[in-house]
């Protein structure tokens, strides 16, 4: 310890002294004794980190026996012979890498490289190394896959690279070797022959002859350096020939997504049974006979509605309307169609009746009508077209000979002829059309004869409701076999004589049952009329006496007349206005007195 007071502090005894002492230094001969001689490492690291003078760390390098401080001291050193030396003799790897990091010339790199066994400082090496010979050399004879790869990336010689490919095992090194490649029929070569995908791939980007290209398609089994083959193609005949002689479904979906060629798409159209790559040719195509034959005939639903979507021709679209096998795209078609021409073609020829009768709906043209409502073997069009006719007499051929009643009684209703009508009510076999030729002929006396030769209960009693002859209906009231239409007719009936005869005598109850109902209502009529009972002013009386006079043809000699409109008028409600007086009056008078 009295030692120590004699010496600097650098050089005590207790290395944490000689720290500090060494972190505060500055003189670089006492730094230069330190780093020679002190003992502890990390001391002598310390004072390494502050020397100057490069010839004395130069001679240290060698002497330290610290490998962390021979680092400091290589971080610090320029001379590149210490630095060689360094990187081929010493025996610690970190130290030999620092070293190697640090050699300039590529001599001493493919010196140290030669000499050197660990792998990392070899491929660093590599690396920087710009010698071909000696590239070349350590891509034939190094065993490491990753130095070798390295070193074959380096190579600029397209030959070498070539040759190094051919005697080469390793696909890896392979691969760094087709990376360099650029020789067409090589690389070809490469494509069609090497046993590694990642070979293959590295070479097909860069081919460029389209031949070549569809060979490797149609040869190669797997899909993805196909689809990289497929890629770079655009003749159209060689995508047309891969096509044909792959069986991968796959690359054909491809190579028809490639295909623009519409002379070459129909081609295949016509041969392929793949319904998806049908699809794809309907996307691409335009044109409308194809379009055509695909939406009439293809059996998959999906292509022929495709087809149908890219039809443009109204001329194609009736074309699908008439022919097409499937109902919806039959429908579909015609929805399209607006031309009359082409509407009178679809109803004449297509065999489907839903389509001829869309095409009726729409058709103006009378003549088309007219052929189709006489002509048409599906009632249902016939109908559509009879509803469109004007002609009456077309409409009259229609009643007379159409074979379905309800046309027959649509025509019917269009018709206003008397005579066509009567004709109609008369010889017509159903009844329900001769019901309805009955319901519009306006003559009572027609009307009369037919009653009389009518057995269909439900035309007379039309014919009932039509008539208002009360000598007629009193008849028919009393004789007709039918105890409706008798029942109806006394509905008719203001006699109140005909009524009491029907009530005494009719064989059934219902009709009699209406007679006295009848005969009740008129008899409550007149009741309630004397039961209103106000005398109307002379005035009043005297314009409505002669106006209900004027209008049953009497004059004032007829007493007996006079004394029933004078009964009736006397009775009138009081609430009655003039014009009411005079309606009710005129009603009673002509019901209940039989004018």
């Amino acid at each position: 310890m009295i030692l120590n007071l004699f010496k600097p502090k650098w050089k005590h005894t207790d290395a944490e002294v000689r720290r500090r002492a060494v972190e505060n230094l500055s003189g670089e001969e006492e730094l230069s004794y330190v780093a020679q001689n002190d003992p502890d490492d990390s001391i002598r690291k310390i004072a390494i980190g502050k020397i100057t003078n490069l010839p004395f760390l130069e001679k240290i390098l060698f002497e330290e026996s610290n490998f962390e401080n021979r680092i400091k001291i290589l971080e610090k050193v320029e001379n590149q012979e210490a630095i060689l030396k360094c990187a081929l003799e010493d025996k610690n790897v970190n130290v030999r890498r620092i070293a190697s990091e640090k050699i300039k010339n590529e001599a001493n790199l493919i010196k140290s490289f030669r000499i050197e066994n660990d792998k990392a400082i070899k491929t660093s090496l590599i690396k920087r190394i710009q010698d071909e010979k000696f590239l070349e050399e350590i891509a034939q004879s190094e065993s490491d896959v990753v130095i070798k790869r390295i070193a074959v990336s380096k190579i600029n010689d397209e030959n070498v690279i070539m040759s190094i490919y051919e005697g080469e095992d390793d696909k890896y090194i392979r691969k760094a070797a087709a990376d360099k490649i650029n020789n067409q029929d090589f690389m070809v070569k490469i494509a069609l022959t090497d046993g590694a995908k990642e070979v293959k791939r590295a070479v097909i980007g860069k081919i460029t002859d389209q031949t070549s290209l569809a060979k490797i398609a149609m040869t190669e089994e797997d899909r993805e350096i196909c689809e990289q083959a497929i890629s770079n193609i655009s003749n159209q005949v060689l995508l047309a020939d891969i096509f044909v002689n792959t069986k991968d479904y796959y690359i054909t979906t491809l190579v028809i997504k490639k295909i623009t060629d519409e002379v070459i798409l129909e081609k295949i159209l016509k041969t392929t049974s793949n319904d998806e790559i049908k699809m794809n040719i309907i996307e691409k195509i335009d044109n409308q006979a194809i379009l055509c034959d695909i939406a009439k005939y293809e059996k998959n639903r999906y292509l022929t509605e495709s087809a149908l979507y890219k039809i443009n021709d109204e001329k194609v679209f009736a074309d699908v309307a008439i022919s097409a096998e499937m109902r919806d795209i039959r429908k579909g078609a015609i929805d399209k169609v607006k031309d009359q021409k082409l509407l009178t073609k679809i109803v004449l020829e297509c065999e489907y009746p839903e389509i001829r009768k869309i095409a009726a709906e729409r058709i103006e043209d009378q003549d088309i009508l007219i052929k189709i409502g006489q002509n048409d073997e599906y009632s249902g069009v016939r109908r559509l077209a009879v509803e469109k006719i004007n002609d009456s007499e077309i409409l009259a051929d229609i009643a007379f000979n159409e074979d379905f009643s309800e046309i027959r009684k649509l025509a019917i209703s269009k018709i206003v002829d008397q005579e066509t009508l009567i004709s109609i009510a008369r010889t017509d076999k159903t009844s329900s059309v001769r019901e309805c030729a009955v319901m519009r002929i306006t003559d009572e006396a027609v009307l009369k004869d037919i009653m009389k030769k009518e057995r269909y209960s439900g035309i007379r009693k039309i014919i009932v409701d039509k008539l208002n002859d009360e000598g007629f209906l009193s008849e028919v009231a009393k004789n007709d076999k039918y105890f409706v239409i008798r029942k109806h007719a006394v509905e008719k009936i203001t006699d109140k004589n005909v009524l009491e005869y029907v009530l005494k005598n009719d064989g059934h109850v219902d009709v009699r049952n209406a007679a006295a109902g009848k005969i009740k209502e008129m008899e409550e009529q007149i009741k309630k009329m004397i039961s209103w009972g106000t005398q109307m002013d002379l005035k009043q009386w005297n314009e409505l006496q002669c106006e209900i006079l004027k209008e049953l043809n009497l004059t004032t000699k007829d007493s007996d007349e006079i004394i029933k409109i004078g009964f009736l008028i006397s009775h009138l409600k009081e609430e009655y206005d003039y014009s009411e007086a005079k309606k009710f009056a005129f009603k009673i008078v002509k019901k209940y007195f039989n004018y």
